[in-house]
């Protein structure tokens, strides 16, 4: 999926599923007006292999969604990052030796690999 139906899929946060019917939530009110939802509901039918009525209600989602997920890890592997530049020994001479100082957020992590998560 693309466009706003892959963002409807990413800010969604699951509330549960009765018969054919999926629940989700999601804060913005454009996304769940929006004509995603009929893109959504079919990806939703394709995968499920059968067609399924899609519910979605406006309110405050959590770290259930996508999103949240995805920012949790990205902040994480931001950490990871920081954290492995400040304690590397060669890092620590240059800073000692030459009166260095690390800028916040000029650390970028790796991205990771699309096995990672197989």
């Amino acid at each position: 999926m693309t466009g706003l139906a892959a963002e409807l899929a990413r800010q969604s946060e699951w509330v549960g599923a009765q018969g054919r019917t999926i629940m989700l939530r999601v804060a913005a009110r454009t996304l769940a007006d929006s004509t995603a939802r009929g893109r959504l509901r079919a990806a939703l039918g394709a995968h499920f292999g059968e067609p399924v009525h899609l519910q979605v209600t406006i309110g405050e989602t959590g770290a259930g969604t996508a999103y949240a997920v995805a920012e949790a890890e990205r902040q994480a592997r931001q950490a990871a990052a920081e954290a492995a530049v400040r304690a590397d020994p060669f890092v620590q001479a240059l800073l000692r030796d030459f009166g260095g100082t690390l800028i916040p957020g000029s650390i970028v992590p790796l991205s990771p690999s699309p096995q990672a998560g197989a």
